[in-house]
């Protein structure tokens, strides 16, 4: 029983794609894979006593503390009821599977599993999608789905989602995790196939972020720190909303409606600096922000569902105390990976590094499928810690 249990919490991450199957328990709305994780966590908590100690560094503990603090500002400001089911959708779960996933992790083999059970997941995306490049499939798919037309009628795949970036922020750190897997067996299959399914998207954020990401694991592997950290700045620096909106046009085309929403987002920000705007609120608050403005309403706010980048999405939602939290946490997560070292925290490192490059031209994490896949990276950074202090302490 323990043992599958365990099998049950490394497969977890690969088993995200769940989300999509939703439900209602009487008036709460939820899907299969947030209830797995919950039945997991309460399964794992009586079967695993001792896991039921966490010990954390002062800095951990604040870290926490300071996380707890800002989401209960960010329900309390939010003008919707949309928080509470974040934080019982997305937030949660993720603190959950952070906390199991610490505990499951002992051996490379356990590695091994759960991220061949994401590159599958990763696969499952790939597959779909480039089956949605013939013509009688996108037919039928635009007809079963009809919101998936406007990408499907010029070519872009969305799989299993409804957008095609949806289906590349998780391709794009399956990509990588294929990298790693590579040093392990010689099947290049998996790789190829998501490789085609993130090129049938079209998303040239999500090949940007597959291409800085995977040079950056590269050059981490090979002990070239200083190139991979300073490709990983200029890359950020580049491909950011303020120099693409600077490039951009104005005009009402797919890219350019992106940096409509850039700028009302930036203007809501600087409008709402301290607290932000509260959870979920998003879409109603630019709606109201944007009202008079011409073109809004039939152009724009339609796909103005969020910022369209992490960092944005998290100063509106958390406010300003939540973004230095949350850059503080990118910052020393990614300083860990370097100083580490190990195979498994310069994959974490990578992985945080594609996903916010990925994450300056869409809100990537922010996902009930992404957040735990964010989470992941941080068990590769944070396991490798703990192993090396076990080592040291051994020693």
């Amino acid at each position: 029983m323990k043992d599958q249990l365990r099998k049950l919490i490394l497969w977890l991450p690969g088993l995200s794609i769940l989300y999509l199957l939703r439900f209602h328990i009487g008036p709460l709305p939820t899907n299969v894979f947030e209830v797995l994780v919950y039945l997991t966590a309460i399964a794992a908590w009586f079967t695993y006593p001792q896991w039921r100690t966490v010990k954390l560094s002062p800095s951990s503990k604040g870290l926490w503390v300071l996380g707890i603090a800002v989401v209960i500002a960010a329900v309390l400001v939010s003008p919707t009821r949309e928080a509470l089911g974040i934080i019982k959708g997305w937030l949660v779960p993720a603190v959950l599977a952070y906390w199991m996933l610490r505990h499951a992790l002992q051996s490379e083999k356990d590695y091994k599993a759960m991220l061949k059970a994401m590159v599958w997941q990763g696969v499952l995306v790939a597959v779909v999608a480039m089956l949605q490049r013939l013509h009688p499939v996108s037919t039928w798919w635009s007809n079963q789905w009809p919101d998936t037309a406007q990408y499907l009628f010029t070519g872009r795949a969305v799989s299993l989602f409804n957008s095609p970036n949806a289906a590349a922020m998780i391709l794009v750190p399956s990509l990588i995790i294929m990298r790693y897997l590579h040093n392990k067996t010689t099947d290049y299959t998996p790789a190829l196939l998501i490789l085609l399914g993130l090129l049938a998207t079209d998303s040239r954020g999500g090949l940007i972020a597959a291409i800085v990401g995977l040079l950056v694991y590269g050059l981490w592997q090979r002990k070239q720190t200083q190139f991979g950290v300073s490709l990983s700045l200029v890359s950020l620096l580049l491909f950011n909303p303020v120099v693409l909106t600077y490039l951009g046009s104005g005009d009402l085309n797919n890219a350019d409606i992106r940096i409509h929403i850039w700028r009302k987002s930036w203007e809501l920000a600087l409008a709402h600096p301290v607290v932000g705007i509260g959870l979920g609120s998003f879409q109603t608050m630019f709606h109201q922000f944007t009202l008079h403005q011409p073109n809004f309403d039939e152009f724009i706010t339609p796909y103005a569902l969020h910022p369209h980048n992490v960092l944005l999405y998290v100063w509106l939602s958390f406010g300003l105390v939540g973004l230095v939290g949350f850059v503080y946490l990118l910052f020393r997560s990614l300083s860990s990976s370097v100083r580490l070292g190990t195979p498994h925290s310069l994959l974490g490192g990578a992985l945080i590094i594609a996903m916010l490059v990925h994450g300056m031209v869409d809100t990537t994490i922010f996902k009930n499928d992404l957040i735990i896949w964010f989470v992941v990276a941080l068990v590769l950074v944070s396991a490798s810690q703990n192993s090396k202090l076990q080592d040291k302490n051994s020693k």
